[in-house]
């Protein structure tokens, strides 16, 4: 997400973006997904997406808790943290579009994924390093 959509955020209240890259899967896969995206007030929740600015772009991920001024997010697909500064979280996701359909973020299956998500990160963070620890592996023993 570039800085027109930040700034439209700021001048208006929302803006709606569509999420690239891989970090935010399975939720959302790059380019077939709408979020809409409303400023925060005051801190975010446990759970919620929120949009930070990183600069030159806004990243979308998942905040897990707070630690002072640092909110430390994690995006579903990744297995490392991010530490950010509250003052960089700029948006909370408050609705998404996805198979042709429109979700707010209140929607029982939403919360659903969202608390097995965030709970079980730690399993999931694990099992997607052991998968990757097998994978170089066997390309090692087998040269493929």
């Amino acid at each position: 997400m570039d800085k027109a959509k930040l700034k439209e955020l700021r001048e208006h209240g929302k803006c709606f973006i569509s999420p690239v890259g891989s970090s935010m899967k399975p939720l959302f896969k790059s380019g077939q997904c709408i979020v809409e995206i409303r400023p925060v007030h005051g801190d975010p929740a446990p759970m919620d997406v929120v949009l930070y600015d990183a600069g030159n772009v806004g990243v979308l991920h998942r905040f897990i808790r707070m630690e002072g001024d640092i909110c430390i997010i994690l995006g579903d697909n990744c297995v490392t943290c991010e530490r950010v500064h509250r003052d960089r979280i700029v948006g909370r996701m408050v609705s998404f579009y996805r198979g042709g359909k429109w979700y707010k973020v209140t929607y029982m299956p939403y919360i659903i994924y969202s608390v097995i998500w965030t709970y079980l990160r730690d399993v999931r963070i694990f099992a997607k390093r052991c998968f990757g620890f097998v994978k170089r592996n066997v390309k090692k023993i087998t040269g493929k």
